[in-house]
């Protein structure tokens, strides 16, 4: 059996995409073998998969939020005290390890049972693109490695798809050395593989899986005849900023299109819906505040996209510029060869912009000032278009070398 883990939510595009692109993959690698996914929300994962078998995390982070005092203490227990039978019984000589380990597995509470018993029976476990290890979510880096640690004392290899790496911290660093000596790692951006090696591990530059929707802006669309510039801002917002901090940073947006000579025709599009029973997904506020601030003749409505192929369509046929702060809505900019401006938060945004030699339109969401953004547009814009598309074709092509 074959277990893909680590996906997050199929209410964010690009995480949804990611998934889809490590299924493709993994079923041309083991085209007869039975595949189980393993999500953090698996609603809309059973929805597209209902040949899939879906499980629930494990260590369930929106389980965990959505209880406080005694239940939330109670839960953290149970976890606790699952990891260290688990992690005994994967210690034991390989003679006793498989029935101690299936032992203590039949015993576990019912929320980890089958999940875990997953993770015992698999062959190869692939952690999907959307993967983190980071300080910032230092708890759920560790549990996650735990988990790939485990999986290989259960017999399985471990290979992860494309995934970042961001960190710094000892604590971190440590874990990384001592749960992942033995995982075949691949990274989607030089930074990740640069931690990677500082932990003594081998690891392998691969660009973001998303790149396989690449195609030519020109190829056989006529340019743009508008009088106007078309532009999409894909926000982010209570994920990583407090309230007053992402509103300073949309109005900075929002004054650079209101002052801008052109006229402009501004669209939004929500990546990353609300998590059920979670905090998670709250671009639609931003969003929401995008779409009352702007007076009506600047406006020109939310975006809608079914799929992420569906969103670099729209992209490459509607739009002159994307202002993102989400990675993967620059990507689809990429994707599509439209000038994009991206307003990072984490250093993944930052070296993919290093990659391509876009530097100049790489900023900080929460950070960047309308006059800064007005550089950056500027230098989106008047890229030069044959370098973009040179550098782009190029991460392609290595996606795909290394598909294939």
């Amino acid at each position: 059996m074959i277990l893909i883990t680590e996906c997050y939510s199929g209410e964010n595009l690009g995480d949804r995409e990611l998934v889809d692109a490590t299924l493709d993959k993994v079923t041309q690698i083991h085209p007869n073998e039975e595949v189980h996914i393993v999500a953090l929300d698996d609603r809309i994962f059973k929805v597209m998969y209902p040949r899939v078998t879906i499980h629930k995390r494990m260590f369930d982070r929106i389980e965990y939020n959505s209880r406080t005092g005694i239940p939330r203490l109670h839960l953290l227990v149970q976890w606790m005290l699952s990891i260290t039978l688990l992690s005994g019984a994967s210690m034991l000589p390989s003679k006793y390890r498989r029935q101690a380990t299936e032992r203590v597995g039949m015993a576990l509470p019912r929320g980890l049972k089958p999940t875990a018993l997953a993770y015992m029976t698999a062959t190869h476990v692939y952690p999907v693109g959307g993967g983190y290890i980071g300080d910032r979510y230092i708890k759920e880096s560790a549990l996650t490695l735990w988990t790939w640690w485990f999986s290989q004392r259960s017999g399985a290899a471990v290979t992860t798809m494309p995934i970042s790496i961001e960190a710094e911290g000892s604590l971190l660093k440590t874990l990384l050395r001592k749960l992942a000596g033995e995982v075949n790692i691949n990274v989607r951006d030089r930074s990740s593989k640069a931690v990677a090696e500082s932990c003594a591990l081998d690891a392998t530059y691969v660009p973001d899986l998303a790149f396989r929707n690449y195609e030519s802006r020109h190829d056989g669309l006529p340019s743009s005849q508008n009088d106007s510039l078309r532009v999409l801002i894909v926000p982010v917002a209570g994920d990583y900023f407090d309230e007053r901090t992402w509103q300073w940073q949309v109005d900075e947006i929002l004054a650079y299109i209101l002052n801008h000579p052109q006229k402009v025709l501004t669209s939004t599009f929500e990546m990353h819906h609300r998590v059920a029973q979670s905090s998670a997904g709250q671009d639609g506020d931003a969003v929401k505040y995008i779409e009352q601030s702007l007076p009506k003749h600047a406006s020109a409505g939310r975006l809608e996209a079914a799929s992420y192929r569906a969103l670099c369509e729209s992209i490459r046929l509607d739009f002159d510029l994307v202002i993102s702060a989400r990675m993967h809505a620059g990507i689809a900019a990429l994707c599509s060869e439209t000038p994009l401006v991206l307003l990072g938060y984490e250093e993944k945004h930052s070296s993919l912009m290093n990659e391509i030699g876009m530097t100049k339109q790489a900023g900080y969401y929460g950070r960047t000032t309308e006059a800064a953004l007005a550089v950056m547009v500027d230098a989106a814009i008047n890229f030069d278009e044959t370098a973009r598309s040179v550098a782009i074709k190029q991460l392609k092509t290595r996606l795909d070398d290394w598909a294939s």
